[in-house]
């Protein structure tokens, strides 16, 4: 069975709950240990995270704002294309989520 647990047909950015929450080209996607879906939400150049009560929050990256910088929250910066995935670091026993963004 194939369901929404985010987001509706119209495009946008907001963050919300189930269908309140709208996304712009949603591409690559992750999932956590607990079920939480990580976004990457290509037209607003974000990182979204969907909780499983389908809660949405943008994680890192501005809507609208393209580029290419470092930094925590809304201060960082994504290209258009983006691309993931879930790694385990030497110094950490944790999985981390590794994101890579390419130039158009």
């Amino acid at each position: 069975m194939v369901s929404t647990l985010a987001g509706v047909s119209s495009a946008g950015s907001t963050d919300g709950a189930r269908a309140a929450a709208r996304f712009n080209l949603p591409s690559s996607v992750a999932v956590d240990s607990g079920g939480n879906v990580y976004v990457a939400d290509g037209n607003n150049s974000t990182i979204r995270k969907v909780t499983v009560a389908g809660v949405v929050t943008t994680l890192a990256g501005s809507a609208g704002q393209q580029g290419s910088a470092d930094g925590v929250g809304a201060a960082a910066r994504f290209e258009t294309r983006v691309a993931w995935r879930w790694i385990t670091l030497a110094t950490s026993m944790w999985p981390t989520l590794a994101v890579v963004s390419s130039a158009r």
